[in-house]
């Protein structure tokens, strides 16, 4: 790791590698299996897609803009393959239209759904926390930044970079999928909600363990979460890991909500 790649000795480093040995290792051995007996691949290739780009982008623009920027080596750039891989399987499946198995569109407003409104209220609170970590990653010095960033997550000023682009990928690609979340749901008959809404939990899933992880095991002891925030620590970052799960499962099994108005007049 020395010689060949020294991030990967970073906390951050370390819960990659437990998530590629654990969650990517059984999703290529699921996507095996299902190639083998030619089952349906959507959903677990757009959950792996998900996951290991966030995965990617974090690693990749953390290496550079970190401390570990000035002992890069030329091994660094065997990461090009899992850029376009990825990028190739997902092109692949987007190209080919998802079947959704309800028969007639739900038409119901959001004030008739609502378990919907929930969602859309975690994704409006979700731009919000994203801004405030982000800023918070940049210096910010207005006080809601400092007081997360001292008293909630110090982890995120880690001089190894990462944190600080985990929190920025929050921003800018986060934030617009949330946005386009809260339309998708105001506005139905969006049937790429489905796809996204599986491509949003797996980068959820490893951006969340990996950040976890790594701000309550700190190599050098010196970023901890402080007692004073522990709470707030824990209720922020379990809910960016588990509401985007719950929010594929409730798009995927009620996906009459998603049918396009096209289709469902077509239907009947």
């Amino acid at each position: 790791m020395g010689q060949g790649e020294p991030y990967l000795a970073t906390a951050h480093g370390m819960m990659i590698n437990y998530w590629d040995g654990t969650a990517h290792l059984l999703m290529y051995l699921l996507l095996i299996d299902a190639i083998a007996r030619r089952q349906e691949i959507r959903n677990v290739g757009l959950f792996w897609f998900g996951s290991i780009f966030n995965s990617l982008i974090v690693l990749l623009c953390g290496s550079v803009s970190g401390q570990i920027g000035t002992h890069l080596r030329s091994s660094y750039f065997l990461n090009t393959a899992y850029v376009i891989v990825p990028l190739a399987f997902v092109i692949r499946l987007f190209k080919q239209p998802r079947e959704i198995t309800a028969q007639k569109q739900d038409k119901r407003t959001i004030w008739m759904r609502p378990l919907d409104m929930l969602f859309v209220l975690y994704f409006t609170a979700a731009v919000m926390v994203a801004f405030i970590r982000g800023y918070a990653s940049l210096g910010s010095p207005v006080w809601i930044n400092e007081w997360y960033l001292t008293e909630v997550e110090p982890y995120i000023a880690d001089s190894s970079g990462f944190p600080r682009m985990q929190m920025l990928t929050y921003s800018w690609y986060f934030v617009p999928y949330y946005g386009m979340a809260i339309y998708g749901l105001l506005n139905l008959g969006k049937s790429w909600m489905l796809d996204w809404a599986v491509i949003h939990a797996g980068a959820a899933a490893q951006a969340q363990f990996s950040h976890i992880g790594s701000s309550i095991y700190s190599i050098n002891g010196s970023q901890t979460v402080p007692a004073g925030g522990a709470y707030i620590f824990w209720v922020v970052n379990i809910s960016l890991a588990i509401v985007p799960q719950l929010f594929a499962i409730h798009c995927l099994v009620s996906n009459k909500l998603f049918i396009p108005s096209s289709s469902s007049k077509a239907l009947d």
